[in-house]
């Protein structure tokens, strides 16, 4: 049904222009509704590494006569449980619409997640490749690969990253401490070692709230000092199986 003009009628029948009354952003109506215009909203924050979290499981709305599912399945939203390095401030974010199709987004930052009891557990990299490279401005790089854990039967993006002409940091134990960062094939953080660098990790998803998949659509790590924003893009084959088809530098 077509949004009607802003100063006509409302038809409700309340005598109200469109604009005061159905139009008014935020009023609840089974048409704003079925047009997506209106959304339900989760958000858990912390700081320092803090542990945080919800559950969110069998959510539907209800006005008169209409009954719409938001949510099918449980979602958990997490902070602090991402091995590594912890930042100063994690945020997980879920939107889904509210018209029946579940169709809906999550944005994680820092130390967070988002998790369904459906487990992604397989992605490969475009063309059947075995690994991207990406070089950037300020002798930025990064290369990225698709590992394999055998405990959970699942794969994981590899990622380190560094600059060129800088030296690697060790540790005690005489290893190389390079930064590293590795997602889960779901786009969700696996573990972060940001070694020399202050930057911020996030992540992009797409969620499906009635039958609970999630899948990556972009990650990136942005370099505010330097500029520069390192990023990730994955496509979802018909066969609902993950391609990372990008890895490259944006600078600001």
């Amino acid at each position: 049904m077509p949004k009607p003009p802003r100063n006509s009628p409302c038809s409700c029948g309340s005598g109200k222009k469109f604009k005061k009354c159905c139009g008014a952003i935020g009023h609840f109506t089974a048409e704003s509704a079925l047009n997506r215009e209106i959304r339900m909203f989760a958000r858990v924050t912390s700081e320092n590494g803090e542990e945080a979290g919800i559950e969110i499981e069998n959510a539907s709305v209800s006005f008169g006569n209409h009954r719409i599912p938001v949510l099918k399945q449980r979602f958990s939203l997490s902070t602090g449980k991402i091995l590594g390095v912890n930042p100063s401030k994690s945020e997980a974010v879920l939107s889904v619409a509210i018209d029946g199709s579940g169709s809906g987004h999550s944005i994680v930052r820092g130390n967070a997640t988002i998790a369904s009891n459906q487990v992604q557990t397989n992605i490969t990299l475009r063309h059947g490749k075995k690994k991207l490279q990406a070089d950037g401005a300020h002798g930025l790089f990064a290369i990225v690969r698709i590992r394999h854990q055998r405990d959970t039967s699942s794969d994981y993006v590899d990622l380190i990253f560094g600059k060129k002409g800088q030296s690697e940091m060790v540790g005690q134990n005489g290893e190389k401490n390079r930064p590293h960062v590795t997602f889960h094939a779901d786009g969700n953080g696996k573990f972060f070692r940001l070694t020399g660098f202050d930057c911020e990790v996030t992540s992009e998803m797409l969620v499906d709230g009635i039958n609970g998949n999630i899948t990556p659509a972009t990650s990136k790590i942005n370099f505010p000092t330097l500029s520069a924003t390192l990023q990730l893009k994955y496509s979802v084959l018909a066969d609902r199986s993950i391609v990372l088809d990008e890895l490259h530098f944006v600078s600001k």
